[in-house]
């Protein structure tokens, strides 16, 4: 089986043509990272073929069901890297990477918002919806109805947040399975237990914890964890996408398959 190669270029859409050229149109992303993170002008791009997997023998998480995609939706403050943590989800092996993922944002309210994932979506290969309301997400929901996982996007929400009925209204016609709250890793605790009673109208799930590799040595994770009150389902810690996320708690998903 043929391994991963790294390639790196200026520009990540001419990335994307030499990399389809070498492992296929349906070549698996391992790892990107951009100028920042290398020489300051190039991006580099990890790519393998499509039956590459980083666990052989794993059991890839059956999700699927009569209802749609098993739809997984992000929310949190603003800055706390939800739509990294998106993308990362979507093609990581030990998450959906290796299904049919499509991608959702319902965050049309940030400047470049869109933009930015539909440039993740772009390179990835995902097909990728935008919705304003409540009916428009299920107009997009019926577009994206063959994926096996939807993951969905959000506008960032702080502790203070108000009146946003319209955007709650819209989270409530995705009918999710998981809502899980993004908060850094660096977030003071009596901040992060504001911010997750503040979204008790909103249901979460699951918490996700960002920017892991930014904090001091020896701070640990457990006052973040007592104050969210909920179980930590995945950890990044680092830019790269989307090598940069682990499991910290048995995911959710795994070996799920919903009745009709």
């Amino acid at each position: 089986m043929r391994q991963p190669e790294t390639f790196r270029g200026p520009s990540l859409p001419e990335l994307m043509v030499v990399i389809r050229k070498a492992h296929g149109a349906d070549a698996i992303l391992v790892s990107t990272r951009g100028p920042s993170d290398t020489d300051g002008r190039n991006y580099e791009v990890t790519a393998a073929p499509a039956d590459w997997h980083p666990a052989p023998g794993r059991k890839v998480p059956a999700v699927t069901g009569a209802r749609g995609p098993y739809t997984v939706v992000l929310i949190g403050p603003p800055g706390s890297g939800k739509t990294t943590t998106a993308v990362k989800l979507a093609l990581h092996g030990l998450a959906f990477g290796g299904r049919n993922v499509g991608l959702l944002t319902l965050d049309t309210y940030r400047a470049g918002a869109i933009e930015q994932l539909q440039v993740f979506a772009d390179i990835a290969g995902l097909p990728m919806e935008v919705a304003y309301d409540a009916t428009d997400v299920r107009r997009a929901r019926t577009a994206l109805i063959d994926c096996d996982v939807l993951i969905v996007d959000t506008p960032g929400r702080g502790a203070r947040s108000r009146n946003e009925l319209e955007w709650q209204a819209s989270l409530a016609a995705l009918e999710a399975d998981e809502i899980d709250l993004v908060v850094p890793a660096g977030l003071r605790p009596d901040v992060a237990s504001a911010i997750r009673r503040a979204s008790d109208g909103l249901r979460p799930t699951h918490a996700i914890l960002t920017m892991v590799d930014q904090l001091p040595d020896g701070c640990g994770l457990r006052p973040l964890r007592d104050a969210l009150g909920l179980p930590v389902q995945w950890i990044t810690d680092g830019p790269s996408v989307p090598a940069d996320l682990s499991p910290s708690t048995r995911p959710s998903h795994e070996s799920i398959e919903r009745a009709g």
